[in-house]
């Protein structure tokens, strides 16, 4: 993973795939300390509905600086772009 594609993560994390998930792995067992790497892996594991997102979560509960925030970012609703429908005029019957 270079640096572009992981600041794209940053922006976009419902995007990540099981191919980012083994990147982020990889990156967090190097850098045992990188916050930013492990809330992405646990947000990922989130976002793919996967059985390890419990233990990671704890994990990664021990290195975040504040709990909260990280509750509210996993649990964070991506919002959708709204589509607008012309009205339609109705003729009253």
């Amino acid at each position: 993973m270079n640096k572009a594609h992981f600041i794209h993560l940053i922006e976009h994390p419902e995007q990540a795939t099981a191919v980012e998930e083994s990147s982020l792995r990889e990156i967090t067992r190097t850098y045992p300390y990188f916050q930013t790497a492990r809330v992405l892996l646990t947000k990922c594991l989130h976002n793919q509905n996967s059985y390890l997102f419990e233990k990671e979560l704890k994990t990664t509960a021990l290195y975040a600086g504040n709990r909260k925030k990280l509750y509210d970012y996993i649990h964070a609703v991506q919002e959708e772009p709204v589509l607008i429908a012309a009205e339609a005029e109705l003729e009253p019957t």
